[in-house]
């Protein structure tokens, strides 16, 4: 018993002098505890946890993505650089987009050209003859006067972007009857430098009865020059040019008009009917003035083709005058 006390007292001295040995004491003592109560298991390390997101959910690893395989173009040839372009100056044009319909050959959206005519057309009354063809309206105009009242037209024939041909029409009646009539037809009764052939049907009545038809060159050059006001031409070529410069219509410089004139006192019809001679392949000199014209009675007998044409279109003239004369006559009571 002696030796039990002195021993426990050297370990309690011990314990006491000594806290790194009562340190290593404890820590052994507790490993070996947790030692004992998780003995460690038969099975090789634990794979990484399962995730779980309301319901359980592995997770996967994904593979890499595969790896994009780019192919270069095929080789072309080098374009050829871009040439940069003057500066254009703007022009009173629409804006057109591609058509989606064409009206016939014109070369026009059926946007742009609006309504085609053909046979002939009604104008206050009077039934008047087109040429073959469609026919568009390209300005119109409303006449009054202090005895009569009417309608001024312009038709175009259109290919292709081009006018290749045109009808002006002025239609008027007298406001009571019988009328007043109407002033002398100058164009007929006058000398006229520019006038090729002129055939009058009997005498002519001013404020009555006239009945004649004309042939004459048209220079058209000035209708390009429609929006200045010191150019003189007519209202209603003025107002058609516009709208041709409008659409992109483009027009020749010279035209061949025959012109059909009947008056009597409850009534007026004239219709000029212009002809392009570049449609049969002539072609006129480039001037700068109507007097300088291949087709001026001066000039004319220089181009024997030029003279067949004009001969051709008087051949026209003749056959088509009565008819005109008929549809005047038809309109008289029309509008009763």
């Amino acid at each position: 018993m002696a030796g039990s006390d002195s021993a426990g007292a050297s370990v309690r001295a011990l314990w006491n002098r000594a806290p790194l040995w009562r340190f290593s004491l404890m820590t052994a003592a507790l490993l070996t505890l947790l030692f004992l109560l998780f003995p460690p298991h038969d099975s090789p390390v634990a794979t990484q946890p399962q995730m779980t997101y309301d319901g359980t959910a592995s997770y996967k690893p994904r593979p890499p993505p595969p790896r994009a395989i780019v192919t270069a173009p095929e080789p072309t040839a080098p374009s050829k650089p871009a040439t940069p372009s003057a500066p254009k100056t703007a022009t009173l044009k629409m804006a057109e987009a591609k058509p989606t319909g064409t009206a016939g050959t014109t070369g026009l959206d059926d946007a742009l050209i609006g309504r085609l005519y053909h046979g002939s057309v009604a104008i206050d009354g009077f039934a008047v003859p087109l040429l073959p063809g469609d026919w568009a309206n390209l300005a119109n105009s409303t006449i009054k006067q202090p005895s009569a009242t009417g309608h001024a037209y312009f038709l175009g024939q259109i290919r292709d972007k081009r006018l290749t041909g045109a009808i002006r029409i002025f239609a008027l009646r007298s406001n009571e009857k019988p009328g007043e009539g109407f002033n002398e037809v100058k164009s007929c009764t006058e000398v006229n430098p520019g006038r090729t052939f002129v055939s009058i049907d009997d005498a002519m009545d001013p404020h009555g009865h006239q009945a004649c038809w004309t042939i004459r060159g048209i220079y058209a050059t000035p209708w390009s020059q429609w929006a200045d006001r010191a150019v003189k031409i007519s209202f209603l070529d003025r107002a058609a040019a516009g709208d041709m410069t409008a659409k992109g219509v483009t027009y020749p410089q010279d035209f061949i008009s025959l012109t059909f004139t009947r008056t009597e006192k409850w009534g007026l019809l004239e219709v000029m009917y212009l002809f392009s001679p570049e449609t049969e392949g002539i072609h006129s000199n480039s001037v700068l003035s109507v007097t300088e014209t291949d087709w001026t009675p001066a000039n004319i007998g220089k181009y024997p083709q030029k003279a067949a044409y004009i001969d051709k279109l008087k051949a026209w003239g003749v056959t088509f005058w009565p008819k005109f004369k008929s549809a005047f006559d038809q309109a008289e009571h029309a509008k009763d």
